[in-house]
């Protein structure tokens, strides 16, 4: 069973956003900005709280109290990275950096956000 201070992402293809959960954001210390940090040869995705000023930093929208990174472009990046071979909306587990102040995924351990506990499409 999931746990409020797990640290969840949710690909969610119908919508094209990438949905964080309290677990990250307060991980992150409550940012106002990611840096995304995609590594091809490990498939991994890094998440690192920044300043607006900062080389690609994305905005964390706030919609319906729920926060979110949006772009279509970038879960279709995600996905063929990863090698997912449809479109299902998945989600992934993630693993807190103290030394980063970031939170790692491999996104080859994503599943099918059926597959959440409490969770469905």
């Amino acid at each position: 069973m999931s746990e409020l201070n797990d640290l969840i992402l949710i690909f969610s293809q119908d919508e094209g956003t990438i949905d964080l959960n309290k677990g990250i954001i307060d991980a992150l210390g409550r940012p106002k900005q990611v840096q995304i940090r995609l590594d091809e040869k490990t498939k991994q995705m890094m998440l690192r709280a920044c300043d607006i000023e900062e080389e690609q930093a994305v905005v964390v929208q706030e919609v319906e109290d729920a926060p979110q990174l949006g772009g279509r472009r970038l879960l279709k990046r995600i996905r063929n990275l990863a090698g997912w071979p449809d479109q299902e909306s998945r989600f992934v587990y993630g693993v807190f950096l103290p030394g980063y102040d970031a939170v790692l995924f491999n996104l080859l351990d994503a599943h099918p956000l059926s597959e959440l506990p409490g969770m469905s499409e």
